[in-house]
C-alpha cells in the first residue's frame, strides 16, 4: 500500500481495503464504494477494480441498478449466484442484497481498512 507524503492512503487502496470488506452474499454499487471511501468517483472506484491484480473481491461490485458489468457479466453473474445473491433477470435485487459500510468503518483518506488494528481500534482481516 501506498502512502503520500502526509501519510495519506492512496485512493486505490481505500478501494480495495472498502471492497474486501463486502461480505459474500452483498453487493455495493460503485458509487457506494465511492461515498464510503469520501470520494465522489465512482468511475474511478470501476477503474481501480479493473486495473488490481489484488485478490478482491470485484464481482461484489455492481453499478447502482443492479445491473453487472458488460465485460464478465457471466463470470459476475456465476459467483453472484453462488454467494446467494438475489437476482431478477440480468439484475441484482439491491434492496435486499446492497451492504451499507458501517457508519464506524468509513474509509477516509488517513484511514486505510488496511491499517494495524491497534492504531485504528478496529478489526479488519487481510485481503484473501
Amino acid at each position: 500500500m501506498t502512502a503520500n507524503s502526509k501519510g495519506e492512503h492512496s485512493f486505490a487502496s481505500r478501494v480495495l481495503a472498502c471492497v474486501s470488506d463486502i461480505p459474500p452474499g452483498r453487493v455495493m454499487s460503485y458509487g457506494g464504494v465511492a461515498t464510503a471511501i469520501g470520494s465522489r468517483a465512482p468511475r474511478a472506484v470501476g477503474r481501480v477494480l479493473a486495473r488490481s491484480d489484488h485478490p478482491v473481491p470485484w464481482h461484489r461490485v455492481v453499478r447502482s441498478d443492479g445491473t453487472l458489468a458488460s465485460a464478465l457479466r457471466n463470470r459476475q453473474s456465476r459467483l453472484l449466484a453462488d454467494e446467494g445473491v438475489p437476482m431478477e433477470g440480468d439484475r441484482v435485487v439491491m434492496e435486499w442484497a446492497e451492504w451499507s459500510v458501517p457508519l464506524a468503518t468509513r474509509y477516509s483518506a488517513a484511514l486505510s481498512g488496511f491499517q494495524d488494528a491497534s492504531e485504528t481500534g478496529m478489526q479488519r482481516r487481510p485481503p484473501s
